[in-house]
């Protein structure tokens, strides 16, 4: 199969660049992507953690290169990954003289936490530019929505946004961590075709979608003319509708997956 992924991303008003703490991986910005099986991932870094852009970041890594995308060895993965990320980081503090202080040292204990939403996708053998099967794994908040002529055929893992709550489920680095996401991952597959749009994206943006939905709007015609002449660049638009009310202020992060 053969997809155009774009990412945009917007940290919360206020904040600078290097205080956004959602993730997605690919990392890169736009870009066509193609095999018999891809993956894609975003992930919503809890502010209430410590590091937790960096744990999000190791999320949407492992899921998208971990052998498996079932959630225990994605888990798996992250963390190791976190750990050794870890380690070098405070070593690289202490060999500078700036060693941890006592009071980022508790809050380093408290773990770091993030949501994580991953899509997979699988060409048919015998149709292998044209149709097959896509699977997705979802812990939190953040949200899948497949689209194909006109028509949202799946929202996941929320389908309607009075379901956004203030505390979602989460990823997190303490030591019950593999337990959590076993008893919270929730997954879910469908077919998919030429000619689908997939986005997935952090809550808030997420949240704006199903609302605009649910009052009769078709808010994906506008994520879908992202990056073109019929839209405002992102940080524009991701501007007004914070100053409009309609999106709370929040990191954003959105990826858009073209089936070509």
């Amino acid at each position: 199969m053969k997809v155009y992924v774009s990412n945009f991303w917007s940290p919360k008003k206020g904040n600078s660049q290097a205080e956004y703490e959602d993730a997605h991986y690919p990392p890169h910005p736009s870009t066509d992507v193609s095999g018999a099986r891809l993956r894609f991932a975003v992930a919503d870094g809890a502010t209430e953690g410590s590091f937790s852009r960096q744990w999000a970041e190791r999320l949407t890594e492992a899921y998208c290169r971990a052998s498996s995308t079932e959630p225990q060895r994605v888990y798996e993965r992250a963390l190791n990954r976190w750990q050794r990320w870890l380690g070098e980081y405070m070593d690289s503090r202490a060999q500078a003289g700036r060693p941890l202080l006592w009071f980022e040292e508790a809050k380093l204990n408290q773990g770091a936490f993030s949501t994580l939403l991953g899509v997979s996708f699988r060409s048919q053998p015998r149709k292998a530019s044209h149709e097959g099967r896509w699977s997705a794994v979802a812990v939190g908040d953040s949200c899948l929505f497949q689209l194909r002529d006109e028509r949202v055929l799946r929202a996941f893992p929320i389908e309607d946004s009075g379901d956004f709550g203030i505390v979602p489920d989460l990823v997190t680095t303490r030591s019950n961590g593999q337990e959590m996401i076993a008893h919270s991952a929730r997954k879910v597959w469908g077919p998919w075709q030429s000619g689908d749009t997939f986005f997935l994206a952090t809550d808030a943006l997420s949240c704006w979608f199903l609302s605009s939905r649910e009052r009769g709007d078709e808010p994906w015609k506008i994520l879908r003319d992202l990056n073109t002449e019929a839209q405002p660049p992102f940080e524009e638009w991701m501007a007004s509708l914070r100053q409009e009310g309609v999106v709370r202020n929040d990191d954003v992060t959105l990826t858009r997956i073209d089936v070509l």
